[in-house]
């Protein structure tokens, strides 16, 4: 526990180094490195990352010409978002009725850049897609909030921590976490945390209903030289629309490159606001069913803790368990199964 906070409080201070770069910083830089992509560093927010165009070209065409993940779009944006709206109309009217105010239809799609990794040597790279000012948002936000308060309900952390005088820290990677996930593992996952939220409730199913905060995230006014936001408003959304919203916006993950439409065949697009909820979703359903399968065994056995964030996961397991049955399923490289792989 001491190393996680210890951890911790290092990220707290890089990320909050006095070092960050000013408007005026990336200005002279603009101007001082003419011809050049310029652009923070992936993990690395307050370094600077120069790359030649060509390479970079050549990492755009290589990140989105992954057949398995992204499919070329023939249509422009202007005809794919007038398509997006005529699917709307055929939602049931009840659902449009109720979330018509989520969507911005005069707004554009999301805008896609690439993030060289100097991990791979910067021959691979990140594809970041940005949800902010685009046409779903309102409902990615609004989603992402119910469905992490479902999250903390149906699949509690575990806060219990065994002292052992001999215990191993294993540590492991979800290998392209964000773009490996199937869509149907992700709406299934969805589908059983709602059906595990409503089994607790007395009321009938039609007429569950979580309140959900929705906040502007910009500013609305000036008020004597202070920045002013809207209050924090509260709406409903009824558990039996979850899973057919979030299946709207998965299987409409367009967004475009330059001048270029994509569509996201698979997984969540790293950069939505329900991409982390709905991945640590298909997460936390397999790591509750090898809880749940192995209750008796972990209990004896005295598991000490485990942490996951984003696509990271750690364990701190007693060392004369890691031959245990239980613990060879969970540190297996394909404990999530494929296309989901692990890494040590």
């Amino acid at each position: 526990r001491e190393w996680i906070h210890q951890q911790w409080d290092r990220h707290n201070e890089d990320t909050t180094a006095p070092n960050k770069w000013s408007i005026q910083d990336v200005r002279r830089v603009l101007k001082d490195l003419p011809g050049l992509i310029r652009g923070p560093a992936g993990h690395f927010p307050n370094t600077l990352h120069v790359c030649c165009p060509f390479h970079y070209h050549t990492l755009l065409l290589r990140t989105f010409g992954d057949r398995d993940v992204f499919q070329k779009c023939p249509s422009g944006p202007s005809t794919i978002l007038d398509n997006l709206r005529q699917d709307w109309t055929q939602m049931p009217l009840q659902t449009r009725r109720r979330y018509n105010w989520a969507f911005s239809w005069n707004h554009p799609l999301p805008k896609a850049r690439i993030l060289p990794k100097g991990s791979k040597l910067f021959l691979k790279a990140r594809p970041i897609i940005a949800y902010c000012g685009c046409w779903a948002v309102k409902l990615a936000v609004f989603l992402a909030s119910a469905l992490d308060q479902l999250t903390q309900s149906v699949f509690p952390p575990d806060t219990s921590m065994h002292r052992e005088e001999a215990w191993t820290m294993i540590q492991q990677d979800l290998v392209g976490f964000f773009n490996s996930i199937p869509h149907y593992l992700i709406l299934d996952a969805v589908l059983y945390t709602v059906h595990v939220t409503s089994a607790q409730s007395k009321e009938a199913y039609e007429e569950q209903c979580l309140q959900v905060a929705c906040r502007q995230d910009r500013p609305t006014r000036m008020f004597r030289g202070r920045t002013r936001f809207a209050a924090s408003a509260m709406k409903p959304l009824h558990l039996q629309d979850i899973h057919a919203l979030v299946q709207f916006l998965l299987h409409r993950s367009y967004f475009t490159v330059g001048h270029q439409s994509y569509l996201q065949t698979q997984g969540a697009s790293m950069g939505s606001p329900l991409a982390p909820v709905v991945r640590s979703l298909v997460a936390a359903s397999r790591e509750s069913l090898l809880m749940t399968s192995f209750r008796t065994q972990l209990q004896d056995r005295k598991l000490s803790q485990g942490y996951r964030y984003a696509d990271n996961r750690v364990f701190f397991l007693p060392t004369e368990t890691l031959q245990d049955p239980w613990a060879r399923v969970l540190l297996s490289l394909t404990f999530y199964e494929e296309p989901i792989i692990l890494e040590n």
